[in-house]
């Protein structure tokens, strides 16, 4: 088993959510937004994801 970080946006709420999943080696994207849809809010019309093992980093540039 691996962790898979998953950071959702939703654009209606103007939030992103940050979920740790345990996925088994080797697993697709698809499983991931199966996921999703099972046990969050997620609807794809208002969301975008993106998945990795690795840490998701967030930045907020700054603005002058």
């Amino acid at each position: 088993m691996v962790t898979v970080n998953v950071a959702v946006m939703d654009y209606c709420t103007g939030c992103i959510k940050m979920y740790y999943i345990e996925m088994h080696e080797g697993w697709q994207c698809d499983e991931v937004e199966e996921w999703l849809y099972e046990h969050t809010d997620y609807k794809d019309s208002q969301c975008y994801y993106m998945a990795q093992e690795g840490e998701i980093e967030v930045v907020y540039p700054e603005v002058d």
